[in-house]
């Protein structure tokens, strides 16, 4: 293999006599990008000018010229495609398509025109479904699974699947999903080195583009499972590529099979396991979204997250800096999806890493631990866990008396744990904390603060809330 240094004089060349001066409106200057290789023009950020004839100098280097003009004018011929609506017959005619086949199919080609051929290929079925339809029906089309995992043979693959219904089901009806599904587990240690990119991005690129319309045996989902889990562990730097392609497959499936055996298979736990690691850096957020929807789906799935044995892991998820809020969220699922399961999400190691964080976090995180605090206490107000909360009650309620001002959600919420937490009769052992919120209620600045908030004409809602509030503060008992 080897590849063109395609430079300024490379690139001037391919115009260089050509008949842009006499295209060119008002003066404007050609000017060649360098990253897409295609011509632009400076006035007005678009192609100005007679495109037609610039259209047909490109045509006209592609047939004819050397390898570099080819290289440059399949390029600008797949970005004019995007940019322009062109009706020309015959870049979509079966004699064009015919020639672009025989650059893609040649057996010694450069590299680099068999890429922009797939890529005109694929630009020129977007733009015109006939050309799929053409393809599919006169064409040796299989050379293009030949070529995998060449990750641009995929993408265009990926477009004929999405474009040509006959195509799709012949696939499909050849159970097409399992042969990419061999290959990934047959060419584990293998990378595809003219892309630099691991070979499963390309492979899931199509068990993607197919997921909706074929079904997995179990044997099928364990054999799948078993790549993901292999990639997940990997500390190989080449593997995280198909990560987020494997976490988007698995949250698009609906199938609780696959959730049962990712639970099974210890798919979940290694997810867990190696979190913090560099390898999932891109990934995290994607990964905590599955857990949420791993938890909502059942109670029994919430369940497996609140085992004690994985309470360290779950403190190394909260600790995420980026990806705080998603944490929360998915311990709030936690909470939610029975008593039980709060109870053993609020234990004194979680706890204890919530609390020593609080003071210190950005406004946006303390809003969404202040949120998550006066859901899981309004939930469960008379829980055991409850007294706990006295450690970081201070903190709180200052930030819950700076949401009351501006936060129009937290207000409401905070609005209603006050009244439960005052009218509630609680457990001797909450009597603390409950005796803390009353004093708060009771102070004269939080007086001045609800009448603050009923002056500035607030939202309804609010004014109902702190009304109810009110009334609950002349009915204390101390």
């Amino acid at each position: 293999m080897f590849s063109y240094h395609i430079s300024r004089c490379d690139l001037g060349e391919m115009i260089r006599d050509s008949p842009t001066q006499n295209v060119m409106k008002d003066g404007a200057t050609p000017v060649i990008d360098i990253k897409y290789i295609t011509p632009r023009f400076k006035k007005g950020g678009k192609m100005e000018g007679n495109i037609e004839q610039i259209y047909n100098l490109f045509l006209s280097r592609l047939e004819n010229g050397n390898d570099i003009q080819v290289i440059m004018a399949l390029v600008s011929i797949t970005n004019m495609l995007q940019v322009e609506n062109f009706t020309d017959a015959k870049i979509f005619s079966e004699e064009f398509l015919t020639f672009l086949w025989s650059k893609i199919s040649a057996d010694f080609v450069h590299p680099s025109i068999r890429k922009f051929s797939l890529l005109l290929l694929k630009q020129m079925m977007i733009s015109n479904r006939v050309t799929s339809i053409v393809l599919f029906e006169q064409f040796e089309w299989q050379y293009l699974i030949s070529l995998l995992p060449d990750i641009t043979a995929s993408k265009v693959l990926k477009t004929c699947i999405e474009m040509n219904e006959s195509f799709r089901n012949v696939l499909v009806e050849n159970n097409f999903h399992l042969t990419i599904l061999n290959l990934i587990s047959n060419h584990s240690d293998t990378t595809c080195q003219n892309f630099k990119t691991y070979h499963e991005k390309s492979y899931m690129t199509i068990l993607l583009t197919l997921q909706p319309y074929v079904t997995f045996s179990t044997d099928a989902k364990i054999e799948f499972l078993s790549n993901v889990k292999r990639n997940i562990i990997s500390q190989r730097a080449s593997q995280t590529y198909a990560q987020k392609k494997y976490i988007k497959f698995l949250m698009r499936s609906d199938d609780i099979e696959f959730i049962h055996l990712s639970i099974s298979n210890y798919l979940i736990f290694n997810m867990l396991k190696f979190f913090k690691t560099p390898s999932f850096t891109n990934i995290r957020h994607d990964v905590i979204l599955y857990f949420q929807k791993i938890a909502s789906a059942s109670i029994e799935f919430a369940n497996y997250f609140c085992q004690e044995n994985l309470t360290e892991h779950m403190i190394r998820l909260l600790s995420t800096d980026y990806h705080y809020i998603d944490a929360l969220d998915f311990l709030l699922i936690l909470c939610q999806s029975s008593s039980d399961n709060c109870m053993k999400m609020m234990n004194d190691s979680i706890l204890n890493s919530l609390f020593a964080d609080f003071s210190f976090l950005k406004y946006k995180e303390m809003n969404a631990t202040a949120k998550l605090y006066c859901l899981i206490l309004l939930n469960y107000t008379n829980a055991p866990f409850v007294s706990k909360f006295t450690a970081i009650l201070s903190d709180l309620l200052d930030h819950l008396s700076l949401c009351l001002e501006s936060e129009v959600e937290i207000r409401i919420l905070a609005l209603q744990l006050l009244r439960k937490i005052i009218s509630t009769e609680n457990i001797p052992q909450n009597l603390e904390f409950v005796n803390h919120v009353k004093e708060f209620v009771l102070s004269v600045n939080f007086q001045e603060l609800l009448e603050t908030i009923s002056n500035d004409e607030c939202d309804e809602q609010s004014q109902n809330e702190i009304d109810l509030l009110i009334d609950a503060i002349e009915h204390i008992n101390l």
